[in-house]
């Protein structure tokens, strides 16, 4: 039998005791604070964002991921929270017009919070806000190509509508631009 001694005991009731806002719950965590600055900011942005002002909204956002820093725990709450905030700024990069930063955007969001549907589809659609300020048809084809696999990616496309929908026009266009590549060629 393992006895736990004092200094284990202690490590264990003041780990376990601990909210998961604490800032050293398993080290890593917002505390509670902060958590609700991020909040706060995420709040701004959205009422930003339900107005139409991108631009403020996505400032917002930002500004609610740079108070993370570096810092991420295993709180599933504060991870979501950080995706959506991506998820967020992305929508607004792609409101603006600023397609790679949407891109970079979703990504992070489709890491921290997998299957995320409509980060995909932002995704797709700033690669094809991307492919529409190309000229050249193969880098066009491309980004593309590249739209539609991240469709591909999502569950059940067919039932997802919006989603469905314009993987139908991305394949429509992949098929348009390999007409014109091979009449290029010709």
């Amino acid at each position: 039998m393992i006895l736990i001694g004092p200094t284990w005991a202690g490590l264990w009731l003041f780990l376990f005791t601990r909210s998961p806002y604490h800032s050293v719950y398993f080290g890593l965590n917002l505390s509670k604070g902060k958590f609700d600055v991020v909040i706060r900011e995420r709040q701004v942005g959205d009422i930003a964002f339900e107005s139409k002002q991108y631009e403020r909204a996505l400032s917002r956002y930002t500004e609610g991921i740079a108070k993370y820093g570096s810092k991420l725990g295993c709180s599933s709450s504060q991870k979501t929270e950080l995706a959506y905030l991506h998820s967020k700024s992305a929508v607004c990069c792609v409101e603006l017009k600023k397609w790679q930063r949407a891109i970079e955007y979703a990504e992070k969001a489709i890491s921290l919070h997998h299957f995320q549907n409509k980060c995909l589809l932002i995704m797709s659609m700033a690669l094809v806000g991307l492919a529409q300020e190309r000229s050249n048809n193969t880098e066009i084809l491309a980004l593309l190509v590249t739209a539609k696999r991240e469709l591909k990616r999502i569950p059940s496309l067919s039932e997802f509508g919006d989603a469905y929908k314009y993987y139908k026009k991305v394949s429509h266009n992949i098929e348009r631009i390999k007409t014109l590549i091979q009449n290029e060629g010709a």
